[in-house]
């Protein structure tokens, strides 16, 4: 009887320590980012990114130590060698459950990242900007400030999001791996899973549709941009030598009625013009 209640106790720590490494993992699939109820400026959300994710880090890694204490307690109450068949596999079994654990992490921050930078359905939300993004003429051109896109100093909209997501990907190194007596990471494994890698996809096909519309939001300016890329000297001379009479030019407009009428107002400007030239 002895032994069957040695058994048993044994059983039941297992399966403790193995709830109590669930109840640690859980907590990582709270989103390492955390989108703020108001507009900020793309440096200040990647600072403050940074500050909450340290803290969450210092939290995961702790996660980390105490599972492999709890691993440890289990190895000192089986009473195995280290190089045994039977413990080789259980550890086996563990890494499946953190590799399992980080990979759900991950997906659910990527997930939330995800719907942060969905336009259908932010639009659908009324969810306010997530950046302060001006639109700025720099070299003769309509840009945005900050980029967009990637830039070569890292501080596009674009290369932002993916720093963001990196941080999420960086969980695998902060867990030690339970085989190799605390040394090593999952980082490995955790390249290889799928959900992550569909995850990544669908974050890389939601920024690509905000390059879409930001440029087609850029495009409309471009049939004024005669005003910043020609001389207007220049362009007023050459306007004059045309020989054109712009009080002679017929200008049209609609009226209230949605008819079609010569627009007075456009002939009486061009002579108070000319007349003054």
């Amino acid at each position: 009887m002895s032994y069957v209640k040695e058994v048993d106790d044994l059983v039941k720590k297992m399966k403790t320590n193995v709830n109590k490494m669930h109840d640690f993992m859980k907590t990582w699939e709270v989103p390492l980012f955390n989108r703020k109820p108001k507009v900020m400026q793309p440096d200040d959300l990647e600072q403050t990114h940074q500050s909450e994710f340290m803290k969450r880090v210092e939290d995961i890694r702790n996660n980390g130590k105490e599972i492999n204490k709890l691993v440890k307690d289990t190895f000192d109450s089986i009473k195995k060698p280290k190089t045994s068949e039977e413990w080789i596999n259980y550890l086996d079994y563990l890494n499946s459950l953190i590799i399992e654990g980080i990979t759900k992490g991950i997906v659910h921050s990527m997930g939330y990242m995800s719907d942060q930078i969905n336009i259908a359905l932010n639009k659908r939300e009324g969810a306010q900007p997530m950046f302060d993004i001006k639109v700025k003429l720099i070299e003769a051109e309509v840009q945005f400030d900050p980029p967009i896109g990637t830039t070569h100093r890292n501080n596009g909209i674009q290369d932002i999001i993916m720093k963001i997501c990196n941080d999420f990907i960086s969980i695998s190194i902060m867990i030690p791996r339970l085989d190799t007596n605390g040394t090593g990471d999952y980082l490995v494994e955790i390249k290889d899973q799928f959900d992550i890698f569909d995850s990544t996809q669908v974050i890389s096909t939601h920024l690509q549709d905000i390059q879409d519309a930001t440029r087609n939001f850029i495009s409309q300016y471009d049939e004024y941009s005669f005003l910043w890329k020609e001389d207007l000297e220049e362009s007023f001379e050459a306007f004059l030598n045309t020989g054109l009479d712009p009080r002679e030019q017929s200008h049209k407009r609609i009226n209230e009625d949605g008819e079609e009428e010569e627009d007075e107002t456009f002939k009486w400007m061009a002579e108070k013009i000319l007349d003054g030239v």
